[in-house]
C-alpha cells in the first residue's frame, strides 16, 4: 500500500519541478515573436499568445493573461497561477505548449 505522507515514489519521480515565480529572465525578441499564435486547448478553446515588449500575453475570451519568462521555454501567468511550458518539434518550430495549474493538473495546446 502507497503511505499518503510519503507519496508514491514512481510518480514523484515523473513529476515536474516548476520553477518560483521571480524575477523573470529577458529573451531575445525573436524567440518571444516564435510563440505568438494561435493555439487549440482541450474543449476547443483557442488562445491567442503575442508579444508586448519582452512579456507574452495569452487571450481567451474576455480572459488576458500576462506571462513572464522564467526560462527559454517556461512562462508564469500569476493571474490564474499558471505554468506553460513551449514545446518545439525535430525542426526547431513551435508546436503547442503544456499548462499546469496547481489543483487542476496539466492540459496541453496545440499550436493551430
Amino acid at each position: 500500500p502507497v503511505s499518503l505522507q510519503m507519496g508514491d515514489t514512481e510518480i514523484r519521480a515523473k513529476g515536474r519541478t516548476l520553477a518560483r515565480p521571480g524575477k523573470h529572465v529577458k529573451l531575445p525578441e525573436a524567440l518571444l515573436d516564435s510563440y505568438a499564435g494561435s493555439y487549440e486547448m482541450p474543449g476547443n478553446r483557442i488562445v491567442e499568445i503575442t508579444r508586448k515588449g519582452d512579456l507574452l500575453w495569452a487571450k481567451a475570451g474576455d480572459d488576458e493573461l500576462e506571462f513572464v519568462p522564467l526560462d527559454e521555454t517556461t512562462f508564469y501567468g500569476a493571474k490564474f497561477n499558471v505554468w506553460v511550458t513551449f514545446g518545439k518539434d525535430a525542426t526547431g518550430k513551435v508546436k503547442g505548449f503544456t499548462g499546469h495549474q496547481p489543483g487542476d493538473g496539466d492540459f496541453e495546446a496545440a499550436r493551430k
